[in-house]
């Protein structure tokens, strides 16, 4: 069964109570999502909001399934066209 991550239910509180338990000191919130693709998506937007940068390193072998991924594909490096 999947659900949204917007939508609340008694399962998700619960987890949610237990990993902020099983969290280091400091880490009082849960974001669920509902799989990789969002989670690597939401990751670089908190990546984003923390750092207040817009570029965001990624891995050779990231391969972006949604569209706010893309601009986060790797590009060789080359000298810039002018």
């Amino acid at each position: 069964m999947t659900i949204a991550p917007a939508t609340a239910n008694l399962a998700r509180g619960e987890a949610a109570k237990r990993i902020v338990e099983l969290a280091p000191e400091g880490f009082s919130k849960v974001f669920f999502t509902n799989a990789g693709a969002d989670a690597n998506e939401n990751a670089i937007r908190m990546a984003r909001l923390y750092t207040g940068r817009d570029k965001v390193l990624s891995g050779l072998s990231f391969i972006p399934r949604q569209y706010r991924q893309r601009d986060c594909r790797h590009r060789r490096l080359a000298p810039r066209a002018e």
